[in-house]
């Protein structure tokens, strides 16, 4: 399922199937309307096979919602997917301090992801933002490019 109002969305639809078939595999790209499509993922019985969807996430990212097998019933957590060890990771990575700990358990988990591929992202927007050197005291990061908004000001040249 593609969105039926997103020519990109449909575009890249039409590619993916064009790929599959030449490896044998058939895909049948059905556009819909975005509301009946998001009722298909969120809804209990999971109307879909594979959709493709846009999504953003905030700079602290939540698989806890997504992923860990206690959110079955959660619309947010549209995969249906379940795996113990994935529950355990995000259990553990929610409460632990220690960077190095940490770092070894999302390590792991992006590899299961990897693996098991219960969502595909298939490629990823950055953001480019470009100011005026008249522009003074913008700076930007991982949290954002409107962080210092409040500190900025424009000279005259």
């Amino acid at each position: 399922k593609v969105t039926a109002n997103n020519q990109f969305n449909r575009d890249l639809g039409e590619i993916v199937r064009a790929q599959l078939a030449r490896v044998g595999a058939r895909l049948n790209v059905r556009p819909v309307d975005f509301a009946v499509m998001i009722q298909d993922i969120t809804s209990p019985a999971r109307n879909y096979d594979a959709a493709y969807l846009q999504m953003s996430t905030d700079l602290v990212l939540n698989f806890h919602d997504a992923f860990h097998s206690s959110t079955l019933d959660n619309p947010f957590h549209a995969t249906s997917y379940r795996n113990a060890e994935v529950d355990r990771i995000l259990d553990r990575a929610a409460v632990t301090s220690d960077r190095k700990v940490a770092t070894a358990l999302w390590k792991r988990f992006q590899r299961i992801m990897r693996d098991d591929q219960p969502m595909t992202i298939t490629w990823w927007s950055p953001d480019l933002i470009v100011v005026r050197e008249r522009l003074q005291g913008v700076q930007m990061d991982v949290r954002g490019a409107l962080l210092t908004l409040p500190k900025w000001y424009v000279t005259r040249n």
